[in-house]
């Protein structure tokens, strides 16, 4: 701070004036309460104090109003111009750190050796219950409230019919993954729902038949049947999602035309639909690996590294331009760091 005199404070050199003015934390200063700052590098990197204090149990005493969390950079200041996007990300990794701090009875002891993440331990089913309740928060509400949640990645074109068809798409398969990590016994009927109940209103936005989506329902207990009754191979779902996937990112033209769909797509609906492609490649990834004897975890390490790889597609080359890249950064580095977590167990 220097004299009010001077020009507005300047990040690039240093120079200039900022008002005075009484941190978030005043009310909690003015009645007496101790303010220890929690800080969280922007990878998720926490000091062991601060991975300690998040680690405590439910019934551990706490007397404390808030968290604010202040992210380290490079050089150490935002600059004016990515404010924005640094609030879009500070909000998400709020998020997570919240998620982090709720799971109960965080021990490593359970699960075997846990990355560690700048001196912060991090169990591996920690990791998968963080990324679980933060993928099923984003999903639930985005399902029901699509454009809502569409309008905070701020697309720089309006949100067309189809685009926000695939994008409701792409919450249902996002939530039928969680039922995956969560509760597997019922994933073949929150993904077969998730089809089932999108038919008709994709029939309509895509001007397409209908039987396809209809045809994704039945299929998963077609497979689980074929493959109970020893006529598939225990792998056979997961691979049948994997070559969809794959086949719907490497030749997206010729597998849009197979479902007969009329409908045109802009730059930002072909992206999304890319991009439920690499989700499919996620799942069946966890299913194949489960088949071949691998553990949850390590199962959980591929899709989690799928899914990753599938958002910064999506990002930096499927979608780029098409909207605010900051909280799709955030999401990699999100299911990143679980996936190293998970896979150097």
């Amino acid at each position: 701070m220097q004299n009010p005199n001077n020009e507005p404070f300047d990040h690039d050199t240093g120079e200039g004036y900022v008002e005075q003015r009484d941190g978030d934390y005043v009310d909690a200063l003015k009645r007496g309460k101790q303010i220890i700052p929690l800080i969280a590098e922007v990878f998720g990197g926490l000091s062991p104090h601060a991975a300690r204090f998040l680690r405590q149990p439910p019934s551990a005493p706490r007397d404390f109003v808030n968290l604010y969390l202040i992210f380290s950079s490079a050089n150490g200041t935002i600059k004016s111009s990515d404010r924005r996007q640094s609030l879009c990300a500070q909000k998400m990794l709020s998020i997570a750190i919240t998620a982090l701090a709720s799971s109960s009875k965080l021990s490593s002891s359970r699960v075997g050796p846990a990355l560690k993440l700048r001196g912060g331990g991090v169990s591996p089913d920690d990791a998968i219950k963080v990324v679980s309740t933060l993928t099923a928060l984003s999903s639930g509400v985005g399902y029901v409230y699509t454009k809502e949640m569409m309008d905070q990645y701020e697309l720089t074109d309006p949100l067309s019919p189809q685009t926000k068809m695939f994008t409701k798409m792409n919450f249902g398969v996002q939530g039928a993954a969680v039922v995956l990590l969560m509760k597997p016994e019922l994933f073949l009927v929150a993904l077969a729902g998730t089809f089932y109940s999108l038919a008709d209103q994709m029939g309509e936005v895509f001007d397409m038949p209908r039987y396809p989506l209809f045809a994704w329902a039945i299929l998963p207990f077609v497979f689980e049947w074929a493959m109970e009754a020893g006529h598939l191979p225990a792998w056979a779902f997961g691979a049948f999602l994997i070559a969809n996937g794959v086949a719907g990112i490497a030749a997206w033209d010729t597998i849009y035309e197979l479902y007969q769909a009329k409908a045109k797509l802009d730059k930002t609906g072909e992206a999304m639909g890319k991009f439920v492609q690499g989700a499919f490649v996620a799942i069946g990834a966890y299913l194949v690996s489960q088949a071949q004897g691998n553990t949850a975890v390590q199962s959980f390490g591929y899709l989690a590294a799928i899914f990753t790889a599938a958002i910064l597609k999506m990002a930096l080359v499927d979608g780029k331009g098409c909207f605010n890249p900051m909280g799709a950064y955030v999401w990699a580095a999100i299911y990143a760091a679980a996936s190293g977590i998970a896979l150097t167990a």
